[in-house]
């Protein structure tokens, strides 16, 4: 029993002399490395990878003395830095927003800065200076800090990261091609297919630049081979005698164990990108479902009725007769609240115009006070659903989003479901159309026939 436990005390010795001198870098260096096995080994289960790839399982021996070496090691992990230079900085901050919390970096009068990430952690940050923000990605895997430089007079063009992150490499060049991309997803007036094959054409591009994170470099291949190898040399290992070939075999599989983690990073960073084009798709194709069952222009609307202030219940219906311009907005929502200094002074442009102006407010029933206070130098039809997204007003006309503004026609028919908005000239327009349409029926209606000529009867 001695004897055993001299030769695991020496074995412990051995792996730590190998690990501190692997590849000559420094012990701050190899914590984090050996952090990033243990982590990438533990939730080895729990990573979802695409369809066509597997990832086979790493075999890491549970012995006592290397969890020991592991847990001496861990207390010297070394953090993350990124390491900046903003040309024409425009204050003395650059935030980075994580997670769950947010790191603030202090610029200094050249623009450069220096920022430290927990070197555990692993996942997406946005970077935030001035009025510009951009999509970075840090991986567990990376071996040295990242670079980082930026002018602001050409904020998104010019952001560079060097051969330090191909994956934030990558989301600087997807915001470009998104900002350029003409592809431009119709929810109204699209097919289902027709949005399916749009979505296909705006994604392939980026498809193809993510290949370089998996088929170019064989990521799969790689990762099945090496683990392989990794298996039957840890058997070997652990089945051998202790002599002086240890350090040699342990830096060996330190190596191999490392470049598994970087592998699978890439693949973690590869499957959450396909996700993300995965849900934007399936999110317009559940919106262009939804959008199908809203009436369409010339169609009947879909009655509602809502309570105002003195809980008074109020219908659309109730304005048959006269065009109705409704918003559904809320007290916490800015653009609705942007929205209201326009949508005052148009009802007081259109005043004599056969206009009815509706505001219903999706605000929640605690909220209600609020709402009263604040609509009190607010002109029109006011009222209030209390039920949010849930009101039928948003289920009925697919409302997602505030400010919605929708029109609706003499007769109880829709106009736009998707309306312009009071602070649009576009409005002004549709509403002079009215106006003018109106002029010329009360004309014609105000015309009596010609008495006949003198001898006809």
């Amino acid at each position: 029993m001695k004897e055993n436990i001299n030769q695991l005390t020496g074995i412990f010795i051995i792996v730590s002399i190998a690990v501190l001198g692997y590849l000559n870098y420094d012990r701050e260096v190899i914590t984090q490395e050996v952090e990033d096995i243990e982590e990438v080994n533990d939730n080895l289960d729990t990573i979802e990878i695409p369809e066509s790839v597997v990832v086979p399982a790493v075999f890491v021996p549970e012995i006592e003395m290397m969890e020991i070496m592991l847990t001496e090691l861990k207390a010297t992990i070394r953090p993350y830095k990124i390491v900046g230079k903003i040309n024409w900085p425009k204050n003395r901050e650059a935030k980075f927003y994580l997670k769950d919390t947010t790191i603030t970096a202090y610029v200094n009068w050249s623009g450069k800065f220096e920022a430290e990430i927990p070197g555990n952690y692993e996942g997406y940050i946005t970077f935030h200076h001035g009025d510009e923000t951009t999509n970075m990605y840090i991986s567990e895997a990376a071996l040295k800090d990242i670079p980082l430089t930026i002018n602001t007079k050409e904020f998104d063009e010019t952001i560079n990261y060097g051969d330090a992150s191909s994956e934030s490499s990558y989301l600087a060049w997807k915001f470009l091609y998104q900002e350029e991309s003409s592809i431009s997803p119709d929810v109204y007036n699209s097919t289902a297919e027709e949005l399916s094959a749009t979505f296909d054409s705006l994604f392939q591009p980026m498809l193809e630049k993510l290949d370089e994170f998996y088929t170019d470099t064989n990521l799969v291949d790689s990762l099945k081979n090496v683990s392989l190898d990794l298996d039957e040399e840890m058997d070997k290992l652990w089945e051998s005698d202790l002599d002086s070939s240890w350090s040699d075999e342990v830096n060996e599989i330190l190596e191999k164990q490392i470049y598994i983690n970087q592998i699978i990073s890439k693949l973690v960073f590869y499957n959450a990108e396909i996700e993300w084009m995965n849900k934007i798709k399936n999110y317009y194709l559940k919106r262009h479902e939804q959008v199908q069952n809203v009436p369409k222009a010339g169609e009947a609307a879909i009655d509602f009725t809502y309570p105002d202030m003195d809980s008074n219940m109020v219908s659309l219906s109730d304005f048959i007769g006269s065009y109705v311009y409704v918003d559904i907005w809320a007290t916490w929502c800015g653009p609705c609240k942007y929205e209201i200094p326009f949508l005052i002074q148009l009802e007081k442009d259109y005043h004599d115009a056969n206009i009815v102006f509706i505001s219903i407010s999706t605000d929640v029933e605690d909220k209600r006070q609020v709402w009263i206070d604040m609509i009190k130098n607010m002109g029109g039809v006011q009222l209030i659903s209390t039920d949010g997204w849930k009101s039928k007003i948003c289920q009925d006309y697919a409302i997602n989003g505030i400010p919605r503004f929708m029109l609706f026609d003499t007769e109880g028919n829709v106009v736009s479901s998707n309306a312009a908005r009071p602070s649009s000239e576009e409005i002004r327009e549709t509403f002079d159309g009215f106006v003018l349409d109106q002029e010329v029926e009360d004309e014609m209606s105000g015309m009596t026939e010609a008495d006949p000529p003198a001898g006809e009867e």
